[in-house]
């Protein structure tokens, strides 16, 4: 009965002694079970073969670069945006109208023919009483010499200055032509003080010259209210007397209209 006992009292102080044996080798030897530095050191393979890679410094945004602005999200159920309409995306142009002369019967014709022979349609064009011109004209000329017209030409549009060139005019007698037209006033006054003022901007050679008494001519206007691009196919066409395409005036009416 004793046995037993005995030799489970020699079994637990067998275990007592040999775990008591363990942690005191531990205690010698310095380690207390658990990896320092020492010990994972001394368990490395190769450790001349590591390197250390330094880590490149973040790049600088390019100049005048912003930063993305967050774009918020839509709420929830919201429609989304209604593509353009086709109204939108093919609107119609500006309606163009241009005009020339005044024309005498003679002249008329030949220009009504270059439109013809240009392919512009009948119905974009048509022929309206010229009110009776200003006579008080500001132009330079006489200029016999092309090269001195177009010389003449480039310096007005250095400075600025508008003008129409002129080769035939039924009003303007004819030892002036071809020459520039820089202006047609009312009274004497007004052109007086115009003429000043373009001496001020150093055209010299600028004269006042009263226009004769004529008949008023016609006008050639062409509309363009469907965007054929007439403006362009007409500005080169050559109309007798090189009369040049004009902005279209307004009618007294639509001026009346405007003002009130």
């Amino acid at each position: 009965m004793l046995r037993p006992l005995l030799i489970g009292l020699l079994v637990v102080n067998g275990a007592l002694l040999a775990a008591r044996w363990g942690g005191a080798e531990r205690w010698l030897s310095g380690s207390d079970g658990r990896e320092h530095e020492p010990e994972r050191l001394q368990r490395q393979v190769n450790p001349g073969a590591l390197r250390v890679q330094p880590v490149p410094p973040p790049r600088p945004a390019p100049v005048g670069a912003s930063a993305p602005v967050p774009v918020p999200d839509a709420p929830q159920g919201a429609a989304p945006p209604a593509p353009p309409s086709l109204a939108q995306a093919s609107a119609p142009r500006t309606p163009v109208c241009v005009e020339a002369g005044p024309f005498d019967a003679a002249t008329l014709a030949a220009a009504k023919r270059v439109l013809r022979e240009a392919g512009v349609p009948e119905t974009a064009w048509q022929a309206a009483s010229a009110p009776a011109a200003p006579r008080h004209v500001i132009l330079m000329g006489r200029y016999a010499d092309p090269e001195h017209l177009q010389r003449k030409t480039g310096e007005l549009r250095r400075k600025g200055v508008t003008f129409v060139e002129l080769h035939q005019s039924p009003d303007i007698p004819a030892r002036h032509l071809p020459g520039l037209v820089l202006g047609r006033y009312a009274d004497a006054r007004t052109a007086e003080a115009a003429l000043q003022a373009l001496r001020n901007r150093g055209v010299i050679s600028a004269q006042l010259v009263m226009a004769e008494a004529h008949a008023p001519g016609t006008l050639l206007r062409v509309a363009d209210p469907g965007g054929l691009d007439l403006k362009a196919r007409t500005a080169a066409l050559t109309l007798p007397g090189r009369q040049a395409w004009r902005p279209c005036a307004p009618a007294p009416g639509a001026a009346a209209a405007s003002r009130a």
